[in-house]
Parts: C-alpha cells; structure tokens; sequence
C-alpha cells in the first residue's frame, strides 16, 4: 500500500471515530436542546428528503467505473466527452430534484394530513427549502467527486470529509447553546456541501486538470450505462429497506 493510501486510510478511520461520537454524543443533545416536537419535524423532514437521492439511480459509481476504463485504454477524447455527458445527466437529475422538491413544499400539507401542528407546519417548510437546496447542491456535485475518486486522490478526497465532519462537531453545538434550533442544523449541513462542491470543482478542475467535452452525447454508451446503473439502483433500495427495517 502507498503511503498516500495510508494516510487516506488513517484519516478515514479518524472520521469514523469522529462521526461515532457525534451519533453518541450529539443527538441525545439534539434531542434535548430542540425537544421532541421538533426532534420530530426535523427526523421526519430529513426521511424524506433522502428519498431523493435514489434519483441518483447509482450513475455515480457507473461513472467512475467507465472513467477508469478509458482512461486505461488512452481514450482521452472519449474520457472528456464522458464528463460532459454526466455533468448533463446530473445537471438534470438536479433540476428534477428541484421540481420534486418544490411540488413536495407546495403539496405538504396535504402529504402530511394533520399529522402536524401549523407551527409544526412552518418549520417543516422552512426545513424541507433547504433540505432540497443541500440536495440538489449533493447531487451536482458527483461527477466532480467522482471524478476525485477516478484519480485515486484519496488523502484530498478523505481529508475533506474530515473536515466537514470537525466542522460540524465544532459550530453546532455552538449554535445550539445559543438558541438556534433545527433551521441551523440543516443550514450548516448545506453550507458544508456547497464548501465541499467548491472544492472539489477548484481541485478538478485547477489541480487535476481535467476537461469536459459537451459535443457528442454518446445514447447507445448511455443505454449500456443504464443496464449497468440499475443493478447498482437495486443494491440502494435493498440498503435503504434494510436500514429502514
């Protein structure tokens, strides 16, 4: 193993233990500082917006996989034009969250019966904003994580997530003690990924290189893509119901 696995892995495991004292520690704090009425809107916000990421379809894993592979071969034209061609479909994976999300906001309360109170009701809407926001933001962004992880960029890829997860651990709790409450938890959450897209788009593009091509979008290699994406589809919901068991 290269030195830069070991590092990799070194700070992996540290963000591990890290985000195992935050699940211990922090949200019995959580629970206590917001109570169990908004505990509740905010655990129920969060369920069903992670509903969205099986749009996904597991295009992400597929791109890695054929990224690889041409880069392997020396196709280099036909790598740029791969990018170009997932930048497009994840650009409209986002743009279908984004209606979904919306139509969800503007349909809440017919989803949610009387399930909650009205001033439950508002802050289910203020959550589920920007909730949607830190999605779409997560799903535009995986092409240029994958491409991250194509370049076995480990020590970068692995110390971000480091960071995101101290940054967290530092400034809620902060936040909590000074009155805020859910709102702040799902903004801190959407400020890290849009500090985690920037960076992964300032290292792809600046440091790695790396070039798009949007001229040729290739439907017969998107068709092959697709067989290959759905079994990796499959293996979500299967991971999800499990969870959800």
């Amino acid at each position: 193993m290269s030195n830069s696995k070991k590092i990799a892995a070194v700070i992996g495991y540290l963000t591990i233990g890290l985000n195992l004292l935050y699940n211990l520690l922090f949200t019995p704090f959580i629970l206590r500082t917001l109570g169990q009425s908004e505990y509740g809107v905010y655990t129920l916000c969060t369920s069903i917006i992670s509903n969205l990421s099986l749009l996904q379809f597991g295009f992400g894993i597929t791109f890695i996989r054929y990224y690889i592979k041409y880069n392997a071969e020396g196709k280099r034209q036909k790598a740029e034009e791969l990018n170009g061609m997932f930048a497009e479909i994840f650009g409209i994976i986002g743009v279908v969250t984004t209606i979904i999300g919306v139509l969800l906001i503007a349909n809440i309360h017919t989803v949610l019966g009387s399930k909650i109170t009205p001033d439950e009701y508002a802050i289910t809407s203020i959550l589920l904003k920007i909730l949607v926001f830190n999605t779409v933001i997560s799903v535009i962004g995986v092409p240029l994580q994958a491409l991250v992880t194509a370049y076995e960029q480990f020590v970068f890829q692995k110390l971000l997530q480091f960071l995101e997860t101290f940054l967290k651990v530092a400034v809620l709790p902060s936040l909590l003690l000074l009155g805020y409450k859910s709102v702040a938890i799902v903004t801190v959450s959407a400020a890290l990924s849009v500090i985690t897209l920037v960076s992964n788009g300032i290292f792809v593009f600046k440091k790695l290189k790396v070039r798009f091509r949007f001229s040729n979008f290739d439907f017969r290699l998107f068709q092959e893509m697709g067989v290959f994406s759905f079994f990796i589809f499959l293996q979500y919901i299967m991971d999800m119901l499990n969870w959800q068991i």
